[in-house]
């Protein structure tokens, strides 16, 4: 039983660790937003991507482990819990709880991850409608509405300048 915990409790922690990895990563992708620093961003992404991978490949590898000690657990890596997976092990009850103590850090870490990433999708959007809004100005889109200095929307034959001086 010893070897059966000591077991997963390494995958697990390892897992634990990709999870914080990528929490770290997302929080400076916020600054490399807000910097528009466009190669830090893509760096990020093809990082991101390795640790993802990562992750379920230690997730695969921790139902592989639970398939040879439980014959009849089913579960895929889509589907992944770990306390479903800490429940069906032959372990004592003091054992499962620690081991559930890690499946808790590794959902707060997921939850959190989700949160920055969506916070993160928002920001690139809005940097993103910004830069779309000075180049709709500068070409003076014709299905975009101008705007006077005055904030007001151009009719058809009036013009917008992007610098206008009055003598």
């Amino acid at each position: 039983m010893e070897k059966i915990a000591d077991d997963m409790s390494g995958l697990l922690n390892e897992t634990l660790g990709f999870y914080k990895e990528l929490k770290v990563l997302l929080e400076a992708e916020k600054k490399y937003i807000t910097d528009m620093d466009v190669q830090k961003l893509w760096d990020s992404t093809d990082r991101k991507k390795q640790i993802v991978e990562s992750i379920e490949s230690m997730i695969a590898r921790i139902l592989d482990r639970v398939k040879t000690y439980v014959s009849d657990f089913e579960m895929d890596v889509r589907s992944f819990r770990v306390r479903e997976v800490v429940a069906v092990l032959p372990l004592k009850m003091r054992i499962k709880s620690g081991l559930k103590t890690i499946g808790l850090k590794i959902d707060g870490l997921k939850h959190e991850i989700g949160l920055m990433a969506n916070e993160n999708k928002r920001y690139i959007l809005e940097y993103l409608s910004v830069i779309d809004g000075v180049f709709s100005t500068i070409k003076q889109r014709p299905d975009q509405d101008q705007y006077s200095s005055y904030g007001r929307i151009l009719s058809s034959n009036e013009t917008t300048r992007l610098i206008n001086a009055e003598v």
